[in-house]
C-alpha cells in the first residue's frame, strides 16, 4: 500500500516575533514522522512524508496515494484542522482521524458542551466571555480555569489559567 503520512512540522511553521509562545505547540516533529515512516516502511508499505499545506494539490496526486495517514493541525483560523482534509476530500483520497464537521466541532468547547448538553451528557459548569468585561455567571465560584474557546492540545493553558478572582 502507498501510503502519505502528512503533518505540519514545527520547524516548516510561519513563525513570526508575535507568535505566543505556545503557537506552533501542536505541530509535528522530523523525529515523530521519521518514527512513523519507519513503521509503515517496515510492514511493507511504500510510505512518503509530504508537509500539509497547499501544495498537497499537486505532490500527493503525483504519488498516488492509497491512504493519507493524516496528522496535520493546520497554522491559521478556526477550522484551520479541517484545511488538510478538506483538501483530501477534494482529491477523493481516503485519509485516517475525523471528518470535517467532527474536527470543525470539537475545536470549539462551547459548541461541543452545547451539543454534549442537546443530548443529556453531563458537562462541567462553564461560561464563554464575548468580552474581558463580562460578569462572571453567579453559578460559578473561584477557583476556576479558563482556557480558550477555539484551541486544543493544551494550547494556551499555563498555570495562570487558574485564577482565583
Amino acid at each position: 500500500m502507498r501510503i502519505a503520512v502528512l503533518d505540519n512540522l514545527r520547524q516548516n511553521a510561519p513563525a513570526s516575533e508575535q507568535d505566543a509562545p505556545d503557537a506552533w505547540a501542536e505541530l509535528g516533529t522530523q523525529y515523530g514522522v521519521d518514527g512513523v515512516l519507519d513503521v509503515l516502511n517496515r510492514a511493507g508499505h511504500v510510505a512518503e512524508f509530504f508537509e500539509g499545506d497547499a501544495r498537497l494539490l499537486e505532490t500527493l496526486p503525483r504519488f498516488g496515494p492509497d491512504l493519507c495517514f493524516n496528522l496535520c493541525e493546520g497554522h491559521f483560523g478556526e477550522s484551520r484542522e479541517c484545511h488538510v482534509p478538506a483538501l483530501l476530500e477534494m482529491l477523493r483520497l481516503p485519509y485516517t482521524g475525523p471528518g470535517i464537521p467532527a474536527l470543525t466541532l470539537t475545536l470549539d468547547k462551547a459548541m461541543t458542551q452545547q451539543l454534549l448538553d442537546c443530548h443529556g451528557l453531563p458537562t462541567p459548569p462553564r461560561q464563554v466571555f464575548a468580552t474581558p468585561d463580562d460578569a462572571l455567571d453567579p453559578g460559578l465560584s473561584f477557583p476556576l480555569f479558563v482556557k480558550p474557546v477555539r484551541e486544543g492540545s493544551s494550547k494556551g493553558v499555563s498555570v495562570d489559567s487558574l485564577v482565583r478572582d
